[in-house]
């Protein structure tokens, strides 16, 4: 039915465009019209080979209409082959100069190709066309910042300020420009002028401070930020600049510990606050001043977002990295109980249970990372993994296979490394040594499980003395697990 109602739409489209009754058409024209809706009829059931057979057909048989062109141009358009949708855009253009949906497509098909002066100087021509729209003023100006052409955006908006009362919201949009084309002594003078009118302005003060950073005037952009602060005492940037900003060419911590009014405040948004923290996590280690200190911000946002998935990665990811790795488990489960959209953390709880050798809790994680997530390779891997340890060696190995389905690169070799470890453990010796045989000497040569693997093969052999030589080496390459150790006991 819903194919029908749209079928009806394009007859009724069609209609329209070719400006055509049908009563006045002769047989030939008849034809046309028939042959495009036939076309239409094969885009809407997604026939698109069909009709651009069609429409290739037809579109010189229409000399003065272009929407055999234009329709082309969206076919292509749509499998993303954007320099045969502009071309046939181009030529529905030559055809009917007149109609704004072709040049409004061929504007989006430029963008799309990142030719942003094109697509600006086009949208630019055809600009006073039509109703007033100051959206389509802001988007040229911004194709043109984009093109780097930073005098043709203030000329755009320079025209729009003249059509418009809302002298304010122009002026912003060129501090913006000038702001995103290094222009600071430019922008500097547009919030000057705003603030001619309204000194007490606290969005325009704060972008004055902005400018003033760009240009390392940090003692001027002090002085603004303590205005902000007398007008808007919970004003958040300038808390962040006057807590932590100034501290931070002390030391790290310091800049955290300046961060806490802002955690604190609760007008600011939780995103705001991550991204301040985010980029110390990695500098996180077992003993130092800015671990302890990142603790203390994490449990701040925890206190505020108990039940963020982000708040609980976050201080999961503390723990971790400061080798408080089981802590870190209780909290990365907890991120996954409110989200469980992002895959980094079913990924990091996989690792972990890994490293801790728990096989039946890393079956259970990765048989439901691949529940939510059937198309990740590591999923099948890891759920492969648990299960060749657990002795299910079936199962396993049929899970590896299905990881090959979306493995690539380094994550096939380690895939194989797996497989021989099932059949070892299945006796099958000879297909675990024709796939080690497989891997490449620079791969196998510093790989520890490589490594504890030919062990294996040593013993299942009766060579103890050679298993033992092999496993030694594993070890001597950062090989630390419970498992190798209970070898070479042996």
């Amino acid at each position: 039915m819903s194919k029908l109602l749209i079928f009806i739409i394009l007859f009724l489209r069609l209609s329209v465009a070719t400006g055509q009754n049908p009563e006045l058409m002769d047989p030939a024209e008849i034809e046309l019209e028939s042959d495009l809706i036939v076309a239409m009829q094969n885009v809407v059931l997604e026939k698109y080979d069909d009709a651009l057979d069609i429409l290739k057909d037809i579109k010189d048989k229409l000399p003065n209409d272009g929407i055999a062109d234009y329709e082309i141009a969206k076919i292509y358009f749509s499998q993303n082959k954007y320099d045969d949708a502009e071309i046939f855009a181009k030529k529905a253009i030559l055809k009917d100069n007149s109609k704004f949906v072709y040049k409004y497509f061929l504007i989006d098909i430029l963008v799309k190709e990142r030719k942003y002066l094109e697509a600006a100087d086009l949208m630019s021509k055809n600009l006073d066309n039509g109703y007033f729209d100051r959206k389509k003023y802001y988007r040229i100006a911004d194709l043109y910042q984009k093109s780097k052409n930073t005098d043709k955006a203030i000329g755009i908006l320079d025209r729009l300020e003249k059509k418009t009362s809302n002298k304010r919201e122009v002026e912003l949009y060129k501090f913006n420009i000038f702001l995103r084309g290094r222009k600071y002594r430019k922008a500097l003078k547009t919030v000057n002028n705003l603030l001619k009118k309204n000194p007490s302005d606290i969005e325009i003060l704060g972008k004055k401070a902005l400018v003033y950073r760009m240009l390392n005037k940090e003692k001027d952009a002090e002085k603004i930020y303590k205005k902000i602060l007398k007008l808007d005492p919970s004003n958040p940037n300038a808390i962040s600049y006057m807590n932590a900003v100034k501290n931070f060419n002390r030391n790290e911590s310091s800049y955290i510990k300046g961060l806490f009014p802002m955690l604190e405040n609760e007008k600011i948004s939780e995103d705001k606050k991550m991204k301040l923290l985010l980029p110390f996590v990695s500098k996180v280690s077992g003993d130092s001043n800015l671990t302890g200190m990142l603790e203390k911000a994490a449990l701040i946002l925890l206190k505020q977002y108990p039940e963020s998935a982000k708040a609980n990665s976050l201080y999961g990811d503390i723990l971790y990295n400061s080798g408080r790795v089981k802590e870190s488990i209780k909290y990365y489960k907890k991120a996954l109980q409110y989200n469980k959209s992002n895959y980094l953390i079913w990924k990091q709880l996989m690792t972990i249970y890994t490293i801790d050798e728990d096989w039946q809790a890393l079956a259970d994680i990765s048989e439901k990372a691949i529940d939510y997530y059937p198309n990740q390779v590591s999923g099948y891997y890891y759920a492969g993994r648990a299960n060749i340890y657990l002795n299910k060696i079936e199962k396993g190995l049929e899970l590896l296979e299905e990881a090959y389905d979306y493995a690539s690169g380094k994550y096939i070799k380690e895939i194989k490394l797996m497989q021989a470890c099932g059949y070892i453990e299945k006796n099958n010796l000879k297909k675990a040594v024709d796939i080690l045989s497989s891997l490449e000497k620079e791969f196998t040569e510093k790989h520890p499980f490589y490594w504890e693997l030919k062990g294996d093969l040593e013993f299942k052999k009766g060579n103890k003395t050679k298993a033992i030589e092999y496993w030694k080496k594993s070890l001597e390459l950062g090989n630390i697990t419970k498992r190798l150790e209970a070898k070479l006991r042996k």
